[in-house]
């Protein structure tokens, strides 16, 4: 099983879709080389491409743009994949087959000079999956972020450009000259010249200062951006900005991005289930060996009840072929368990070799992937965790019945839940002593505890 990115310019879909899915039909380009091209030897019609030593990658040289073009030494091919909808007609051949329509891969090549037909078949469904950033309705590309951002840059620029304009005319000064003065005699006049000119004929205009408003603006501009954008740069806080208003922006971003990561993990978890998963089940076989890795203490776990099983059996076989058990007692039972799993540990480390079932996978399933733990924020969930077991444990519900709440509770703080929750409600409740001090002698009592300790 190999994944690939597949470079975009290289795809065609429905450009009004929102995904690829709700793409009446999808068209991946590859340009190969001709060696390449041949060792698809399952494809037909193979022998009559020759392919082009005049290679074009970006495609827009033939539409007149400009030439990428480079002579190679080695012809290649252009070929097209196409998966949609076709007549039943390619595949048969009937004339009756043209108005029913099956989903096909069609694989053809040189469609700018010789098109040659190479495969035609009939598919379940494509084997493509997009993630996006962010959705954009009818528009299957989305909007990029310099295209959110054109109109403010545009607004951003005007400012600035005054800004500076208005700048360079109060540092150079503007000037109201008489009648007799001259733009020449102006430009000596700065360079050390003498004129000769009447009162008032040489005055400075007072230009004013530049507004402050101007960086406002500017500041304001940067704000839309963030938000259009739903961008942040987690580095930059204000010094004169007051920490909640900026603990408040931060958990404003990061709720922005924890819905662009969650749209991801949701794709990746549907990309996982209904593309990978079947190609895995389809190509399994019955009895074929798959090896596992982990930590030995999660594998020593995970194989404890296959170890008891087969502990018990061997028991069983041998009282009914003598009339007698291996082990007599249950001591000598967990005694027998755990020296065969310290034996396989011994053998095979952190390795197991199992055997596959493929029936076992004739079931229904999820996919579900959590997002990253920088995501999550423990300390709430940690939080809302406790409160659920004081409410249950305050309503009566026994402590048994918390042992999922308490694992996900140890889970999230980062500790090994399964073995703390292991041994709830295996211990029974204790006998305490209390003393009573009007009896004679000082004599204990015992007391039998009527309360079960709760979960704080």
């Amino acid at each position: 099983l190999k994944i690939t990115y597949q470079d975009r310019l290289h795809i065609i879909v429905d450009p009004a879709v929102s995904c690829v899915d709700e793409s009446p039909s999808i068209i991946e380009e590859n340009v190969l080389s001709l060696p390449e091209f041949k060792q698809y030897t399952d494809w037909k019609n193979i022998d009559a491409v020759k392919g082009s030593r005049n290679v074009d990658r970006s495609g827009i040289a033939e539409r007149g743009i400009g030439s990428t073009s480079r002579e190679s030494e080695v012809p290649y091919v252009r070929v097209y994949e196409r998966y949609g909808y076709a007549p039943k007609f390619v595949l048969t051949g009937n004339e009756e087959d043209r108005d029913e329509y099956v989903y096909v891969l069609a694989v053809a090549s040189e469609l700018d000079s010789n098109p040659v037909i190479h495969q035609i078949k009939e598919v379940k469904k494509h084997p493509y999956q997009d993630f996006k950033f962010k959705e954009v309705l009818n528009r299957f590309d989305g909007r990029g972020i310099p295209e959110k951002l054109l109109s403010i840059q545009e607004y951003v620029n005007e400012v600035v450009n005054t800004r500076l304009n208005t700048a360079r005319i109060v540092q150079l000064g503007l000037w109201r000259v008489g009648a007799g003065v001259t733009s020449k005699q102006m430009k000596e006049l700065f360079s050390g010249a003498a004129i000769r000119a009447n009162q008032g004929d040489v005055e400075r205009l007072n230009t004013g200062t530049i507004d402050a408003s101007s960086y406002k603006d500017e500041e304001v501009a940067y704000e839309w951006a963030k938000r259009v954008t739903q961008t942040t740069n987690e580095d930059e806080v204000a010094a004169s900005k007051p920490a909640t208003n900026a603990l408040i922006e931060e958990r404003g971003a990061n709720k922005g991005y924890d819905l662009i990561v969650e749209n991801i993990y949701l794709n990746l978890a549907k990309f996982i289930k209904e593309k990978v998963v079947p190609i895995i089940i389809e190509t399994i076989k019955d009895g074929e060996i798959e090896k596992i890795t982990g930590d030995p203490q999660a594998i020593a776990k995970l194989e404890e009840p296959f170890v008891r099983n087969l502990v018990r059996s061997k028991n069983s076989q041998a009282f009914m072929e003598t009339g007698q058990y291996l082990y007599q007692n249950a001591d000598q039972e967990q005694q027998a368990i755990v020296q065969l799993m310290q034996e396989m540990n011994k053998q095979y480390g952190n390795k197991r070799f199992i055997p596959i079932l493929k029936q076992a996978f004739d079931t229904d399933y999820e996919i579900r992937i959590d997002p990253a733990g920088d995501v999550i924020n423990k300390g709430v969930l940690a939080k809302q965790l406790t409160d659920v077991m004081n409410m249950l444990s305050g309503a009566g519900v026994p402590i048994t019945e918390l042992k999922d709440v308490a694992q996900e509770l140890f889970d999230t703080m980062g500790l090994p839940g399964e073995k703390l929750v292991e041994k709830i409600g295996t211990t029974q409740p204790m006998m305490s002593t209390a003393v009573n001090p009007n009896e004679v002698g000082n004599t204990s009592v015992p007391i039998e505890a009527t309360t079960v300790p709760k979960p704080a």
